[in-house]
């Protein structure tokens, strides 16, 4: 069902102007989520006293949005076309019930509402972005966003939340009436493990320290395993087309984290395929070759052996400002966990070199650290190599 034909009559213009921005934004392949409409309803309604929350919250950003994702997956419900989540959905028809009652009468949906109701059940990632998960965190924010955004208060909101978040329909399928108690129990709990290792990997995620993640992987090991990596790894790509570089690079941090922890205990990820060649060439043996990838405000140059497939890549985003920001990695060869240490030296020097020269033509450089032992997901897109 299209909600925004449906129920466009029933929100203000900032409700929903967050509602279309957050549609219209990031990938339509990645369905709408309620952290996606908070985020651009933060935007939306700037002049809203948002530091009141986040004196007392996190305050969540583009990064957040890779990390914590909705439980509940796309059910037919769209906005403007962009699929919806099944939490957002909720959310979005519970901000009209909400609005709805007779005390007090808010139709059409103010902003500030729309924004209670995105953190109105505790499983959303709205909810775990803010922190906001479990009593008595949860029970503060929701007041705190009557106070500072919606123009009304309930004694009781959590109840009154409750009854607006619609449940399925008697007739629906898998509804309660028809489920066996034992299958719908056996689901209850899986869904709740599963639930329970993405938090975990949202903690990881987060960690301060590496007392903190090690601390997480041991109690939680399973997140050492392939199908995590790869949530990483989706969740960097889609970073990096948002263009959220910090985002991007603290994946990345992380995900090399887990590598190296693999690697300290001896599990390591099992391998895709057998490689043909196993670790450098010797120092003479090296056959460079080259690839550049130009795209609208974005260039990659990467250089690596030909043989081995060691070396190093360089990822410029160019602003509007004209200023450039740089990320730049060395990875290892094939079937290597280590570089040598010419190697090494050879490929920050290169790189280097290729920001002394921005700099030398008047641009503003912003520089990240290396990046050491992981092949970047930008890799994927050099596709022809040629010697150089």
């Amino acid at each position: 069902m299209d909600l925004s034909s449906q129920l466009r009559p029933s929100f203000t213009a900032k409700a929903l102007g967050a509602l279309d921005g957050a549609a219209g934004m990031g990938s339509r392949d990645r369905p709408m989520g309620t952290l996606d409409v908070f985020l651009t309803l933060m935007r939306v309604d700037a002049a809203a006293d948002w530091q009141r929350i986040w004196l007392n919250f996190s305050e969540p950003d583009a990064s957040d949005a890779v990390r914590y994702r909705d439980s509940s997956p796309p059910n037919g419900d769209s906005w403007n076309g962009r699929p919806v989540t099944g939490t957002c959905a909720r959310a979005i028809r519970a901000a009209v019930a909400l609005a709805d009652r007779p005390a007090p009468d808010l139709l059409p949906v103010p902003a500030g509402l729309l924004a209670l109701c995105l953190v109105g059940e505790p499983t959303t990632a709205a909810s775990r972005a803010l922190g906001a998960t479990s009593e008595p965190a949860r029970s503060m924010l929701l007041e705190l966003i009557q106070e500072t955004l919606v123009n009304g208060h309930w004694d009781d909101i959590e109840s009154v939340l409750e009854d607006c978040f619609d449940p399925p329909g008697p007739d629906a399928p898998g509804s309660a009436d028809d489920e066996d108690p034992d299958v719908r129990a056996y689901v209850a709990y899986q869904a709740d493990q599963i639930q329970a290792l993405m938090d975990a990997l949202n903690e990881f995620l987060r960690a301060g320290t590496p007392d903190r993640s090690g601390a997480l992987l041991e109690q939680h090991p399973e997140l050492l395993s392939a199908p995590f990596d790869a949530i990483i790894a989706k969740s960097i790509t889609e970073a990096e087309q948002a263009r959220d570089h910090a985002g991007a690079r603290r994946l990345r941090e992380r995900r090399l984290f887990l590598e190296n922890y693999r690697q300290l205990i001896d599990q390591p990820l099992p391998a895709a395929a057998p490689v043909a060649r196993a670790g450098e060439c010797g120092r003479r043996d090296h056959v460079l070759t080259g690839s550049i990838v130009n795209e609208p405000g974005y260039t990659s140059v990467a250089v690596r052996c030909g043989r081995c497939h060691v070396g190093y890549l360089s990822d410029v985003w160019w602003e509007p400002s004209g200023e450039a920001r740089v990320d730049y990695y060395v990875f290892p060869a094939d079937g290597a966990t280590t570089i040598t240490r010419e190697i090494m030296t050879w490929a920050i020097a290169a790189c280097e070199q290729s920001i002394t020269e921005l700099e030398q033509m008047g641009g503003r450089v912003q520089r990240s650290t290396p990046t050491i032992g992981m092949r970047p997901e930008s890799l994927r897109r050099h596709t022809d190599f040629t010697p150089v």
